[in-house]
């Protein structure tokens, strides 16, 4: 068993205890919350027109539990197995997208304008690898108005979003040599008390 199983093994067994130790009842409601304000606005646009804030409420909070999940993992284990937070992410996104992308691709075989073939197949393959909110802002798709109807992948964007954040936080804060390997990074004070041959 090498050094960096130990630590693996450890995540693996407390993921579940740590996710349900790190639930907060309150922002699992205000999410909710949020989630019913976006679907508001998209049927009463008028009465509720701030209602896609509820899209950035949803996204911060996710971003904070996430966060919340990596420090405690890396505070236990001494490491943040990237690869499996990664799988984890997938395992939750991907159902829900191939759903939508299988769908709307059975609808445009049968029933869509031709018209809309080309945007469809360009936007659904950017749907499946989350990289549809970049196709939208090249075709210039916006998010309300008559514009949006004419993408049926309009609203993948903020799920395309997520997994890029997924994607680019842990790498950018996280992921280094000393948490990958498992090691503890040294404090500033043992840097300075170390023999000058072990700083370089």
């Amino acid at each position: 068993m090498t050094a960096a199983q130990p630590a693996a093994v450890a995540v693996a067994t407390t993921h579940a205890s740590t996710a349900t130790r790190l639930r907060v009842g309150s922002l699992d409601g205000l999410r909710a919350v949020a989630v019913i304000a976006v679907v508001a606005y998209h049927l009463w646009p008028r009465r509720l027109p701030g209602g896609f804030l509820g899209v950035d409420v949803f996204m911060v909070l996710s971003g904070y539990l996430i966060t919340t999940l990596l420090l405690d993992e890396q505070r236990r284990a001494g490491t943040i197995d990237i690869r499996r937070f990664w799988i984890r992410r997938l395992r939750r996104l991907a159902p829900a997208m191939l759903l939508v992308v299988g769908v709307v691709g059975v609808w445009a075989v049968i029933e869509a304008p031709r018209a809309l073939a080309p945007t469809i197949r360009s936007q659904g393959l950017s749907a499946l690898v989350y990289l549809v909110n970049w196709r939208l802002v090249a075709d210039a798709v916006t998010y309300g108005g008559a514009v949006a109807a004419e993408s049926p992948f309009v609203h993948l964007w903020s799920l395309a979003v997520e997994a890029q954040f997924y994607v680019v936080w842990p790498s950018s804060r996280f992921s280094s040599s000393d948490e990958r390997t498992g090691a503890a990074r040294p404090s500033r004070q043992q840097r300075q008390r170390a023999p000058r041959s072990q700083r370089s």
